[in-house]
């Protein structure tokens, strides 16, 4: 009993959540699968959670991934969505709830520099011998607004092969198999 009260964690007490004034999630792989719906028991525990303590939600995706993914099945009653801020790619914006969904703020990148960034990209991937692969599921390169973001089989990837899917886990495997056996893509990381 002594070993379980020493590794216990204090905050997950009583006394420890109820100081606790703000609760931070990752979207994706957190609150829903990659790129996909949030599922109703989630969005169920969430809503009884903004009833009680305010919600931070951070994720990769734009503000409009955030309105197909995680509001929909959210269900929350207007009153506790006060409670609920949202913080698509990477913190870059921020929306919350005032009648309405309403953005706080957005730190757009200038044209000078998203262009700078995508020549970044495209000069890396040359160098690394990277090629569009026969089909693709979106753009490589995605301009956010705000951030850009790089994707080797299209943004759109999760959502056609489908987390937890076995033409997905068939892909893993082959991917981890190849930079394993391949000098030059053995330093790439793996990916499960």
């Amino acid at each position: 009993m002594e070993t379980m009260k020493r590794y216990t964690n204090p905050h997950m007490h009583k006394a420890g959540w109820r100081r606790k004034e703000l609760i931070v999630f990752d979207l994706d792989g957190t609150l829903t699968p990659s790129k996909s719906r949030m599922d109703r028991e989630m969005g169920i525990l969430l809503s009884k959670l903004l009833g009680q303590k305010r919600v931070a939600v951070i994720g990769g995706g734009t503000y409009e991934q955030f309105k197909e993914q995680f509001l929909p099945r959210l269900g929350a009653p207007r009153n506790v969505l006060k409670n609920l801020f949202l913080f698509p790619t990477t913190s870059t914006s921020f929306y919350r709830y005032r009648r309405g969904w309403r953005n706080v703020y957005r730190k757009e990148l200038s044209p000078a520099d998203k262009g700078k960034i995508v020549a970044a990209f495209k000069r890396t991937l040359a160098s690394v011998g990277y090629r569009n692969p026969p089909r693709l599921w979106g753009r490589v390169i995605e301009d956010r607004r705000t951030q850009i973001t790089f994707s080797a089989l299209g943004q759109e990837v999760c959502a056609v092969l489908g987390i937890g899917s076995a033409l997905r886990a068939s892909f893993v495997g082959h991917y981890n198999r190849e930079t394993s056996a391949s000098n030059t893509l053995s330093k790439w990381p793996r990916i499960g």
